[in-house]
């Protein structure tokens, strides 16, 4: 690699325990840490056939046999959500953009005497309108007219600038066409991530070998038509029985058509465990599968319920708030932290149904049965279909 390495210290040791604290627990740690460290090893790849990564820049980790050029790697220093300026810009684009801005000013002149202050009123469950308002005031129409005179008149100048040089824009195009690697955002930290392919979908594949977890179905595509209808006739039954409105259920009710997707697995690289043997985050994304729109409505029901519960933790602004709020350690006291090898993918779905029903059952308000909302979790947990490499997982 002609990026430079940069060396990495870790300490995996537990720390110094005094004298005056019990020995027994201090073997009990040590056996905790090996055997965090052998389950660790065994659930990824055999170090021999693993890469070793290096860090081109603070904030560039390449883990792949590709050289990273100097141009590349300042590509990649921009982040992935960085937007290059186009050097012509898209006409059709950019007129039905100006178009929505239009409607969507005239909707709020339309409105102008019956928009509501309180955002608690609206339902965050809105099908988009498509709905085109009439001509506004016409000292808006006369504003919407001068915008509209400018910026035509930038389609028809060239765009002299550009936020990359000719080499990074050499860079972003060999980057994207190379398909011996995997370009992605490291699991903890701001590092943008240089992974081999080989080596990501090698790691990928042993972490779905895991039976207790993953199961390889052959999948077949009645089974979509099937879930979409089940999908559909839960919250058709939650408007009938009054608890979502008309607009609600246009908004979570969709057509076998635009829920043809399955999910997609993706790994992100925890390079703060190590820099060889790298193991990857799993990541499904469910976006446009027919479990999408259930999963969003538990979302909304449940949050509030999770975040009155005394565990849990907002943010690392929150996390310090609460230590402030401990009494004073003192020193005997031993300060532990602990860490669940693959937390979500252990728990028993039985399990977790069943407390998830004891939890719903304390609240004070049920205006949704109880049963339902766990009947809807276990529809989101028995179908959750995902693809990897051209194979179907669940």
């Amino acid at each position: 690699m002609t990026c430079s390495s940069k060396s990495v210290t870790t300490d995996n040791s537990i720390g110094e325990i005094s004298n005056t604290q019990d020995a027994e627990l201090v073997d009990i740690l040590e056996n905790l840490e090996k055997e965090s460290d052998n389950i660790a090893n065994v659930s990824s790849v055999n170090s021999e056939s693993r890469l070793r990564g290096s860090f081109c820049s603070d904030t560039i980790f390449n883990l792949s046999h590709k050289p990273l050029s100097d141009a590349e790697i300042k590509v990649l220093e921009k982040g992935l959500d960085f937007a290059p300026i186009q050097r012509r810009i898209n006409e059709p684009e950019l007129k039905n953009d100006f178009q929505e801005f239009c409607r969507r000013m005239r909707i709020k002149w339309y409105f102008r005497n019956e928009l509501s202050t309180n955002v608690t009123e609206r339902s965050i469950f809105t099908p988009k309108s498509s709905w085109k308002p009439p001509i506004g005031h016409p000292n808006l129409e006369v504003y919407l007219s001068q915008i509209k005179k400018e910026l035509y008149e930038t389609i028809k100048r060239p765009l002299n600038y550009s936020n990359l040089s000719g080499e990074e824009w050499k860079a972003v195009r060999l980057l994207a066409d190379d398909k011996s690697i995997v370009i992605k955002k490291a699991d903890k930290g701001s590092c943008i991530v240089v992974w081999d392919r080989e080596d990501y979908v090698s790691e990928a594949n042993q972490q779905l070998k895991d039976m207790n977890v993953y199961t390889k179905v052959c999948f077949r595509e009645s089974v979509l038509s099937g879930m979409v209808e089940k999908s559909n006739r839960y919250f058709n039954h939650l408007k009938r029985d009054g608890f979502i409105t008309e607009k609600e259920l246009k908004y979570f009710t969709f057509e076998y058509k635009k829920a043809t997707n399955l999910g997609k697995m993706y790994l992100l690289p925890k390079i703060h465990k190590r820099l060889y043997n790298v193991p990857g985050r799993p990541v499904i994304s469910n976006c446009g599968t027919p479990t999408e729109k259930v999963s969003e409505f538990l979302d909304h029901q449940l949050k509030p319920i999770m975040q009155n519960s005394w565990s849990y933790i907002k943010d690392t602004g929150d996390f310090l708030k609460k230590l402030k709020e401990i009494p004073s350690v003192t020193e005997k006291s031993l300060l532990v932290t602990a860490d669940v090898v693959g937390l979500y993918p252990s728990i028993p779905h039985d399990a977790g149904l069943q407390a998830l029903h004891e939890t719903l059952e304390k609240r004070t308000n049920k205006i949704i049965p109880t049963n339902t909302l766990v009947e809807m979790a276990e529809f989101v947990l028995k179908n959750n279909y995902f693809e990897f490499d051209g194979e179907v997982f669940q």
